[in-house]
């Protein structure tokens, strides 16, 4: 009696054993998060490319500046007859977040030996390239160029965002401002390749 007593006892204490040790593997565990001098300095690293696209494109309002001389010789739909400083300096406030943005989902998403973290970033350095690219299409003054390139940046932006929310919520928020911007821009150049027909 005393022998089935201690062999249900082991029983029982191994489907124990085995339950905690399924609930260890099934339950989510959470990175803890933790902030140091090297992050901030890292994040800064990571700022200067947003940040400095975005001066760049706050310059080009200065008179005679690239961004300002496309946009006063455009004829422009009526919602858009601002300023160009208006969009140049509101590329800056919504890039400037982005090196943050990129930066936490590089951590908290593991880095790139994680496949979603190296897709959010690979989207988000194809963001940065697009908006690089828009520099030359303003020199030549191509309506056409800089149609197709904001349509591909907004869908770029946008995805941005999607895949950075799927890893942190936070970065996500950081990168919302410039996808809701892209969009616009894009709306914004189509509407100047179909009003400037010489592009046509």
């Amino acid at each position: 009696m005393e022998s089935q007593t201690a062999f249900v006892r082991d029983v029982a204490d191994n489907r124990n054993t085995l339950r905690s040790q399924i609930n260890q593997f099934s339950e989510p565990t959470s990175m803890p998060y933790t902030w140091n001098s090297t992050d901030t300095q890292y994040a800064a690293l990571a700022s200067i490319v947003p940040v400095g696209l975005g001066i760049a494109s706050s310059l080009g309002t200065l008179e005679g500046g690239r961004y300002r001389r496309h946009f006063e010789r455009s004829t422009k739909p009526g919602w858009a007859n601002f300023d160009a400083a208006l969009f140049s300096h509101t590329d800056l406030l919504t890039l400037s977040p982005l090196g943050y943005a990129s930066y936490l989902i590089f951590k908290n998403g593991g880095g790139f030996d994680y496949t979603d973290t190296t897709t959010a970033l690979g989207l988000y350095g194809t963001s940065m390239i697009l908006v690089a690219s828009t520099i030359p299409l303003l020199d030549k003054g191509s309506h056409k160029g800089l149609a197709i390139n904001s349509a591909l940046l907004a869908a770029t932006a946008t995805a941005t965002f999607v895949a950075f929310r799927k890893i942190d919520e936070r970065a996500s928020w950081f990168a919302l401002p410039f996808a809701v911007w892209s969009v616009l821009q894009a709306v914004l150049n189509f509407q100047l390749y179909q009003l400037n027909s010489r592009d046509i």
